[in-house]
């Protein structure tokens, strides 16, 4: 017993030495807008345009990061077998500190097509806007923040069916 517990608090210090006090949790924000729009062929429909964030996160020598980003965009279809229509994807990733000011920013083109922790989804009803992920770095010194990811939704097939919308994770 007094060996196990050596071995446990000796693995746990050597943790502490190494990587400093890098412990990471995951932040994450899962919601959707329900998008309206007319269409000649097809009258008024409405979808849930969904958004699903993870990021890890974490603090190590005075700076906190959140890395190993996992976005997915989609739409679950109340009209089945109709397959919604239109293109969506990520328009930015935005660490904002406590008083909402932007600290960091990630792009697209930090992305790329795949996911990190993967995702369920039922195949039959739901259509894929975007699926990435990135190990690319939101960054900044100590301190209060939160995520904003913020998705655009284009279907030039239904007017006033298209937009931009944000949502954004519990602070960290």
């Amino acid at each position: 017993m007094k060996k196990r517990l050596a071995i446990v608090l000796a693995t746990l210090l050597l943790n502490l030495v190494l990587v400093g006090n890098a412990f990471a949790t995951d932040v994450s924000v899962n919601s959707y807008t329900l998008r309206t729009g007319w269409s000649p062929n097809w009258a008024t429909k409405s979808y849930n345009v969904s958004t699903s964030y993870v990021g890890n996160q974490y603090e190590q020598s005075g700076q906190q990061y959140v890395d190993g980003h996992d976005y997915f965009a989609f739409i679950v279809s109340t009209y089945n077998p109709e397959i919604p229509r239109g293109q969506g994807s990520m328009l930015n990733l935005q660490m904002l500190n406590s008083g909402g000011s932007v600290v960091s920013t990630l792009t697209p083109s930090n992305f790329s097509t795949g996911t990190i922790r993967g995702h369920l989804y039922d195949i039959t009803v739901t259509t894929v806007l975007s699926m990435t992920k990135s190990y690319s770095w939101l960054q900044s010194t100590a301190g209060t923040y939160r995520a904003k990811v913020t998705t655009i939704y284009l279907n030039n097939e239904f007017a006033g069916m298209s937009g931009t919308d944000s949502y954004y994770t519990p602070y960290f």
